[in-house]
């Protein structure tokens, strides 16, 4: 202020403010001249992570090891993919573990917020590098030199880079001219190497995004332009469905079930049309995995996942570990099933209306849901399970696929506890905020103020990405529609026998079949 602003009296100022001023010099001093960054991606403990990666490793298979040795003893570009349910970011938590035990840094990086809660300091890949969203050829990442970031890429000791085929070549492309830029500056030679010669590990399951996107996109996809100087593997073993205690004819139906989900995935099973529909495309589900057709099918489903709700709200471990997945026909409808069977007093939130100019009716507008926002009327209880619906504090493990459990509720601020992720335990204040519809169908543009979020007794198919459950019932009365949905929703659930499905194709066809799509 002194330096660029006309002060009448300067000397006054100064000193009638110098109180205030000498008061936080012991605040800002030890800070200053610290890379925050660097200081952000250490606050972890040196002993715990000893102590996690102990616990970790002795729970690796031989795949596992395998991998994990060569990627701690070797200084390459590996690519990792495998099916469901093979474990690979329970790998990348013990390579985590394994480099930050020695007080190293590991950047984890990933192309979704959701996918961000499984693995320990996550970011989305866009924020962390400063990656354009609407990229091209000549684009690059905003990154100066002398910026906190540069002295953080320079000491980084591994990225991982998960979920990599759903960027586009460009994104990588960026990232590796940057780093050849920052790293040429410390250790000569670097720039002639892929991303400057760090170890950088993407990750995918192929089988869940295997031609999500058009042809081309998957030809400019990571493998394809880093091929030659990548080392690739390939997990198998699915560690979700796999049990050391289990013997003899339980052993074997676990191998058939584990080969039955991987043909689900690849497209391997035996497939038929169906009238009305010419796609070849639909499965038979084994009769011992069916819930009979019923008259009251919500509370059959909802008496297997969730016997004795009433009496079992407080435990979140069991609510945790039990979903029902439907689509987002019913989801409403189900979750307010459940809801009503808990103990407990039911809170009632309406949505505050933004103050704009209204030319349709307020009761038309309050009808009116939209994917990704919360309805007007949000009905809440304690001690029920909700999940996020936007970004708010990644850091804080608060972002859109978040699950949490209720504990207060006040007419403007929820208190929950997390119960997913990496910040499983820490208690959060969410608050309502302002929430514009994408929803081009209407002539206007809709903003709805509620707190951001959504009982998820129900959790449709791909919220439930990256997570497992012990019990779970997939509610088709409408079959899926894109690629791999079916798969990534079965993969899901550890032991075979809480697997269920309630299919009714309303005579379309029998009962026992549903639609598996699958893009070969």
């Amino acid at each position: 202020m002194l330096l660029y602003c006309t002060i009448i009296d300067p000397q006054i100022m100064t000193f009638d403010s110098k109180v205030k001023w000498v008061d936080g010099l012991d605040r800002v001093l030890p800070a200053l001249g610290l890379n925050r960054l660097i200081a952000a991606e250490r606050t972890y403990n040196v002993e715990e992570e000893i102590m996690i990666f102990n616990e970790l490793y002795s729970g690796l298979n031989v795949q596992h090891k395998e991998v994990y040795t060569i990627i701690n003893n070797d200084r390459r570009l590996f690519f990792i993919s495998g099916c469901g349910g093979t474990c690979k970011t329970y790998l990348w938590r013990t390579i985590i573990a394994s480099i930050q035990l020695h007080g190293k840094i590991v950047l984890s990086v990933v192309s979704s917020s959701i996918a961000s809660l499984s693995l320990p300091g996550g970011r989305i890949t866009h924020s962390k590098f400063n990656i354009p969203i609407d990229i091209d050829k000549d684009s690059a990442c905003g990154i100066d030199i002398g910026s906190d970031v540069v002295e953080l890429i320079n000491i980084i000791e591994l990225i991982i880079w998960d979920e990599a085929p759903l960027q586009h070549r460009y994104s990588f492309e960026v990232v590796d001219h940057v780093f050849h830029d920052i790293c040429r500056y410390y250790v000569p030679g670097s720039e002639n190497k892929v991303f400057g010669g760090k170890v950088v590990a993407p990750g995918v399951i192929f089988v869940k995004f295997r031609l999500l996107f058009n042809m081309e996109r998957v030809l400019m996809s990571f493998p394809l332009v880093y091929g030659i100087h990548v080392v690739f593997f390939v997990l198998t073993t699915n560690m979700c469905l796999y049990n050391q205690t289990i013997t003899g004819a339980e052993l074997i139906q676990m191998r058939e079930f584990c080969k039955w989900l991987l043909g689900m995935g690849v497209g391997r099973l035996p497939t038929c049309t169906v009238e009305g529909d010419d796609d070849a495309t639909w499965i038979t589900i084994v009769d011992d995995l069916l819930i009979p057709i019923v008259d009251n099918p919500i509370d059959v489903v909802t008496s297997l996942v969730f016997p004795d709700i009433f009496s079992r709200v407080n435990d979140i471990s069991y609510i945790k570990e039990r979903c029902i997945r439907p689509k987002n026909d019913d989801v409403d409808m189900i979750n307010l099933h459940v809801l009503c069977n808990m103990s407990g007093d039911m809170h009632e939130i309406t949505d505050n209306f933004a103050k704009l100019e209204i030319m349709y009716p307020l009761e038309f507008l309050n009808t009116l849901r939209f994917s990704g926002i919360p309805n007007h009327k949000l009905n809440l209880k304690v001690g029920v399970p909700i999940i996020l619906l936007r970004n708010l504090n990644l850091q804080r493990g608060l972002c859109s696929g978040t699950m949490m459990v209720i504990i207060q509720i006040s007419r403007r601020v929820l208190e929950a506890v997390i119960i997913t992720g990496t910040h499983i335990g820490e208690k959060v204040l969410i608050g309502r905020i302002d929430m514009t519809a994408m929803d081009t169908t209407w002539p206007f543009r809709f903003k709805r103020r509620q707190f951001p979020v959504k009982v998820c007794f129900t959790m449709t198919i791909n919220k439930s990405q990256g997570q497992t459950f012990n019990h779970v019932c997939e509610f088709l009365v409408k079959p899926v529609f894109s690629h791999g949905q079916l798969y990534v929703t079965t993969s899901r659930v550890t032991p075979r026998v809480d697997l269920h499905f309630y299919i009714d194709n309303n005579g379309k066809c029998g009962n026992n079949m549903t639609k598996n799509v699958v893009y070969k």
